[in-house]
């Protein structure tokens, strides 16, 4: 497995990823229309290389030239989308990114990292390290999300 910074070829396997985790892992935790609000449809290449640009950094997760993870970082620690195919969840693939990001926030000084999680991911991201904060409810799409806020300190 290698972690890399991803490419414009990876954005579709991205979108798909994305999707399909959405609809085969969350929805173990999130009600039908939920999932449907969550992602409705795979989003087109052009939303996802605007969405992507955003980040300082977008990793993505390799086997044998398939992208089986990715996840988004920002400037001040914060990480957004953190998502494992759904095929190769509890294969290391989400401790690999996360190493990665931990790594970059080190050499960046930053010295906490944050993430707004879902109940599927809270017990990842607490085995890593990171704490609950905050308990939210999100609208989003009409429906209510019951999410974490949660972070880690980072030692040099």
């Amino acid at each position: 497995m290698i972690v890399r910074p991803y490419q414009e070829k990876d954005i579709g396997a991205i979108a798909q990823l994305y999707h399909n985790t959405i609809h085969r892992i969350n929805s173990q935790h999130y009600s039908p229309a939920q999932i449907t609000a969550w992602s409705p449809c795979i989003q087109s290449i052009s939303y996802w290389r605007d969405r992507l640009s955003q980040y300082q950094v977008v990793y993505v997760a390799e086997i044998e030239n398939t992208v089986v993870g990715f996840t988004e970082f920002a400037q001040n620690g914060h990480i957004d989308c953190f998502y494992v195919h759904s095929q190769w969840q509890g294969c290391k693939v989400g401790s690999n990114l996360l190493n990665q990001l931990e790594e970059d926030a080190k050499q960046q000084n930053i010295t906490s990292l944050s993430a707004e999680v879902s109940i599927t991911a809270q017990s990842f991201f607490t085995a890593k390290g990171f704490v609950v904060t905050q308990e939210r409810e999100k609208p989003y799409r009409g429906q209510i999300f019951k999410q974490f806020l949660m972070t880690k300190i980072i030692k040099s």
